[in-house]
């Protein structure tokens, strides 16, 4: 195969990657946000390092519900923590 045929294939592939990579990672992010209140405590704490990292002004309601409802002391903190770093980004 010449380099000039080889170009378009590979920049397809490229693309085709870039865009399943960029559908697997909304469904991951989707599948961390609904696990703030799942019964594993692992899953919410992952959950929360997704808000802290990917939260907006949306979130914050749902976190001080989350707080309210959670039962673990350092899962609790670090909503906290979340809660206050996200007000301070929107301030």
């Amino acid at each position: 195969m010449s380099r000039r045929a080889a170009l378009p294939t590979f920049l397809t592939a490229a693309l085709l990657g870039l865009a399943g990579g960029w559908v697997l990672a909304r469904q991951h992010d989707r599948a961390q946000r609904h696990d703030l209140f799942a019964r594993h405590p692992w899953r919410r704490f992952a959950a929360l390092g997704w808000m802290e990292r990917e939260g907006d002004s949306a979130v914050l309601p749902v976190l001080r519900d989350y707080l309210e409802w959670e039962r673990v002391p350092a899962l609790r903190a670090r909503a906290r923590r979340v809660i206050a770093g996200l007000q301070a980004a929107l301030a």
